[in-house]
């Protein structure tokens, strides 16, 4: 079994499958492997094939008005990416780039909508997938409509410690995909000066510490006390 079908992972596909209905889905397609960068889908396009996250941690990016890639989230092991272009026959929506080096499975079209209809259960926990992943959606616009930068930064960052324990956040670790004070800002909605002053708050309240291109939480539990709106 790959290191994609456990935890780690609060979107994984794989770790809500079981038995036969796990064994075929890690049959389909073929392998392939990207560097950190590399582009995996692009926007606009006209393909239809999924992507299986085994290992690594690929960024999904919705281009803005300038060109610019504004983050909208992370995919990990066991993740399932551009299952909607296979359903419903659209373009792509967003953007998806490896993060770190990754490993996957390039699985067609008709594989994929095959292996739905010949297993509910996996039918079943793809429809969990896009729940969690709507619920995502409203708690991200909840938090930017009634909390300050800050406090929606100490969110951000506990969900992303949350993707490397798969227990939540652990103490003073570094979330498993580096991004930068540009990609944290475009993840919030801010300007990048604007998470800068955000990411100093955090610093001086002994929640973090900034090296290049990362971000140590030193304090989970100051994080989370102002992700809860505290000071």
């Amino acid at each position: 079994m790959t290191t994609g079908t456990t935890g780690g992972n609060p979107d994984s596909y794989l770790a809500r499958l079981r038995g036969a209905e796990l064994d075929q889905v890690l049959r389909l397609g073929t392998p392939a492997s990207k560097e950190p960068g590399e582009l995996l889908l692009r926007e606009e396009e006209e393909s239809r094939h999924v992507l299986l996250i085994l290992d690594g941690w690929v960024k999904v990016a919705l281009p803005d008005s300038d060109g610019r890639g504004v983050l909208l989230s992370l995919r990990g092991p066991g993740s399932v990416v551009g299952e909607l272009a296979a359903i419903d026959g659209h373009p792509r929506l967003a953007r998806v780039t490896a993060g770190s080096r990754v490993r996957l499975r390039v699985i067609t079209r008709e594989a994929f909508l095959r292996h739905l209809e010949s297993a509910p259960g996996a039918a079943l926990a793809l429809l969990g997938v896009v729940a969690d992943r709507l619920r995502a959606s409203d708690r991200s616009r909840l938090r930017t409509a009634v909390r300050d930068t800050p406090d929606r930064l100490a969110a951000l960052l506990l969900e992303l410690l949350a993707y490397g324990s798969g227990q939540g956040p652990v103490p003073a670790r570094t979330p498993p995909v580096g991004l930068t004070q540009t990609e944290l800002a475009d993840a919030l909605g801010v300007s990048p000066r604007t998470a800068a002053r955000a990411l100093r708050t955090l610093r001086e309240e002994g929640a973090v510490e900034t090296r290049r291109r990362a971000v140590v939480v030193l304090s989970p539990a100051k994080l989370a006390a102002r992700a809860a709106g505290g000071r």
